[in-house]
């Protein structure tokens, strides 16, 4: 699935969400400055993220973690009230679905790395699956982490290893291309 370019709006100074947020001056509501369009992807899906993390959200098919979202400017109290109002999903501890609805299977692929960690990497069925070797996704995904990481994650395999910067793809930046967690996270 190819990651499409964002559609952001330009000449906004400032990001102000469609509660009246302005980042820019903490948490003082704005509600006369107006609201910036919603990022999209593939026509059917909208990220609902303010544009300095937008970028992020494209390319990890609207997952993004915490860490993610406070690097890029996003305060705790926006991201809170997202989650609350229900415009974004929670998909594991400390990850979110920047978008309501149904969360695709790349999305959850996307989910899984980020909240497994650096140096994490899909593997076992899910690999053979992003690589066309099965027909159908497993019921649970795969994934290997560091040997001195300890990860649980609901209806998710978490296997450790002590070689899997030594095995993971290279230049793999990608779910679809057995990927290791991107160095921005």
């Amino acid at each position: 699935m190819p990651i499409l370019a964002s559609r952001l709006t330009s000449g906004a100074r400032f990001f102000h969400d469609r509660e009246g947020i302005c980042p820019h001056f903490g948490d003082k509501i704005l509600r006369d400055h107006g609201n910036d369009s919603a990022v999209g992807h593939s026509g059917a899906m909208s990220y609902d993220i303010p544009g300095a993390a937008a970028p992020i959200a494209q390319s990890q098919s609207g997952a993004v973690s915490r860490q993610q979202l406070l690097r890029a400017g996003i305060a705790s109290k926006l991201i809170n009230a997202r989650l609350k109002r229900g415009r974004w999903q929670q998909l594991h501890w400390g990850v979110y679905a920047v978008f309501t609805g149904p969360v695709p299977r790349e999305t959850e692929l996307w989910a899984v790395l980020l909240r497994a960690g650096p140096g994490a990497a899909l593997s076992h069925l899910t690999a053979a699956e992003l690589h066309g070797l099965v027909d159908f996704p497993g019921e649970s995904i795969h994934v290997m982490v560091p040997s001195t990481r300890r990860v649980t994650m609901h209806g998710v395999v978490v296997r450790t290893s002590a070689r899997i910067a030594e095995a993971t793809h290279p230049v793999a930046n990608h779910p679809g291309q057995l990927s290791r967690r991107p160095s921005s996270t």
